[in-house]
């Protein structure tokens, strides 16, 4: 039997974008390829020509970051700490401040979420798949080399403690990336658009008829319905689900969410959905939390001024923030 590669489902679209010549506002469209799938953005503006030149700046300072901190990108920052794991590399307070929030999270979730799991995914090959589970001797022994304490910070350095460790920031890269470009964007004259990917999104200003953006989440177990519709402006979302990213084995699928535990994907929790103030933040809290208990992620987003966020556990039950109900549209 040949491998299974991975299969992506998207599970954030945007409604309602068609519109009919509002005050000669036009639309511009584009996409491109970073990260491993589409980003598109779409922005509205009177002027075509600056709106082109906006957009061009946002996807260039995308391929910026994908290429200076992606650690699948060869001679990244984050490559060169990989490829000299027991040294210290100097890096960019850029990618420090990633590595550092990070670190963070990682201790919130009790390791349960950790940026040194890339030895793992090299194991299961999300990428290409595989006909069988990772030998369990195999994952053991890879096991041992995360630990997200073993990154070591001096100043402007970073080292990993032992040969063998990598980092891997690809559980949020992307909707740092798209922060990023909504900032070029508005740097440049844009007041009004959105940056979408297959599990991140950001908006900002109003759609050209002054509504709110429509944002609709699509269902865990039939992703062709509409789950929740959300009501947003200069917010940004990140999802994280089982049924996103997987790959198939003997019949059965395997999610890229791992506890850094054990190994082996979470099976808890199907979909957590989280709002921000941007997708890095969104897309970083998403991953981690999908890694938590429900009880213990409610109540740090209640304490929170921050985020708000959607739980889904296995069994389809849905568990909501305390104030989320300001964003979704009502039914």
């Amino acid at each position: 039997m040949g491998k299974n590669g991975m299969k992506k489902i998207i599970v954030i679209i945007i409604l309602g974008i068609s519109f009919f010549g509002c005050n000669n506002i036009k639309k511009i469209e584009k996409e491109k390829f970073f990260f491993g799938t589409l980003v598109k953005i779409i922005i509205y503006d009177k002027d075509s020509k600056k709106a082109d030149l906006a957009m061009e700046k946002a996807f260039l300072e995308m391929e910026r970051i994908d290429t200076k901190i992606n650690g699948h990108t060869q001679k990244s920052e984050i490559d060169k700490i990989n490829d000299n794991a027991g040294e210290f590399v100097a890096i960019s307070d850029e990618t420090l401040n990633l590595i550092k929030k990070a670190k963070e999270i990682s201790k919130l979730t009790e390791g349960k979420y950790d940026i040194t799991l890339e030895p793992i995914f090299e194991l299961w090959n999300f990428k290409e798949g595989r006909d069988t589970l990772p030998n369990s001797k195999n994952m053991q022994e890879k096991l041992k080399l995360v630990n997200y304490e073993d990154i070591i910070i001096n100043e402007n350095k970073v080292k990993l403690n032992r040969k063998g460790q990598k980092l891997d920031l690809s559980s949020f890269l992307k909707g740092y990336a798209i922060s990023r470009a909504k900032k070029e964007l508005k740097n440049n004259g844009i007041k009004t658009g959105f940056i979408s990917s297959i599990s991140s999104i950001e908006v900002f200003g109003k759609k050209p008829n002054n509504e709110l953006w429509k944002i609709g989440i699509q269902n865990p177990e039939k992703p062709t319905q509409l789950f929740k519709i959300l009501n947003l402006t200069d917010k940004g979302i990140g999802v994280s689900g089982d049924y996103q990213t997987y790959i198939e084995i003997d019949g059965k699928k395997y999610h890229h969410i791992l506890n850094a535990k054990t190994g082996y994907p979470i099976r808890k929790n199907k979909m957590v959905l989280i709002i921000a103030k941007n997708s890095y933040i969104a897309d970083l809290y998403s991953t981690a939390f999908f890694t938590m208990d429900k009880e213990k992620v409610l109540n740090i987003i209640n304490k929170s001024n921050d985020i708000e966020g959607m739980l889904i556990d296995k069994n389809m039950k849905v568990f909501y923030s305390e104030n989320i109900k300001n964003y979704l549209k009502k039914e």
